[in-house]
């Protein structure tokens, strides 16, 4: 009697160990698959980052390009009193490049008169980033759109030095900061009216510019999907952490009540 007494207690503990081991699996069930969902799409965010973190940089062949853009062709241009409508346009989209993201400290006038005298003076004053608000200075004639004023006189005065330095100073990260997010959205709309291979057709240099510009844009746009997925990440990992340590918990204590479980049944069996 008191043999049997002892069993039915100790199956009476057992049954309410394998109730709380079929509860414990219940629970960490769907947070297991929620953790699983979670590294997957962590991993998938994190190849994408990967991919956008290679499209934010300029195309290398786009810096080789430039590289061999032809000076003596750009004053060429610059020697028309009226050029074909899409060089100039082309050349406005340029000119507000160059006004909008380098400093009003590297004046076109002190550079023109420095590549007229480089005989002179060697040294060259160093191209600055403009990593301040695209706002133009009071001076600065503005069209209706926000955007300076490129009229030809002006384009002709850019065109004189070697914009070399000045395009491979802009980088796309300066393009795509925060406070430049307005200019850049007028500027994809100004260049949306244009084709890349009108603008080749008409003038090989200008040509060579429209893809710089192009690709600055691209890069801008990759930059901006950048910044979301790797906010995405940070947030991913945030919750990664604390739904590993709710499932060590849960594991731990289903871990405890098939020790129990096993316990019992090795008591039942010397019974």
């Amino acid at each position: 009697e008191k043999a049997k007494n002892e069993i039915d207690e100790i199956n009476k503990q057992k049954d309410i160990s394998i109730h709380k081991l079929n509860e414990l699996n219940k629970e960490l069930e769907p947070i297991e698959n929620n953790y699983n969902h979670m590294i997957k799409e962590l991993k998938d965010l994190k190849e994408k980052e990967i991919e956008l973190f290679e499209t934010s940089k300029l195309p290398p062949k786009v810096v080789e390009k430039l590289q061999t853009l032809d000076r003596r062709a750009l004053s060429e241009i610059a020697r028309m009193s009226s050029p074909p409508k899409i060089v100039q346009s082309c050349l406005e989209v340029v000119y507000v490049f160059l006004e909008v993201f380098l400093t009003d400290t590297h004046d076109t006038d002190h550079n023109t008169a420095a590549a007229a005298d480089s005989s002179k003076s060697p040294t060259k004053s160093p191209v600055k980033v403009n990593n301040k608000s695209n706002k133009s200075s009071p001076n600065k004639q503005q069209k209706k759109d926000g955007l300076p004023h490129a009229d030809w006189p002006a384009i002709r005065k850019l065109l004189a030095v070697d914009l070399r330095p000045r395009l491979l100073a802009i980088t796309p990260e300066v393009v795509s900061e925060p406070n430049n997010e307005e200019v850049v959205s007028k500027l994809k709309v100004k260049m949306s009216y244009l084709e890349t291979k009108s603008i080749e057709k008409a003038s090989k240099p200008s040509g060579l510019l429209w893809l710089w510009c192009s690709a600055l844009v691209v890069c801008d746009e990759s930059i901006k999907i950048l910044r979301e997925v790797s906010k995405q990440i940070k947030e991913q990992e945030g919750k990664e952490k604390p739904l590993e340590a709710q499932i060590e918990r849960l594991k731990l204590e289903i871990n405890k009540e098939e020790t129990k479980i096993n316990l019992y049944e090795e008591l039942t069996g010397k019974l």
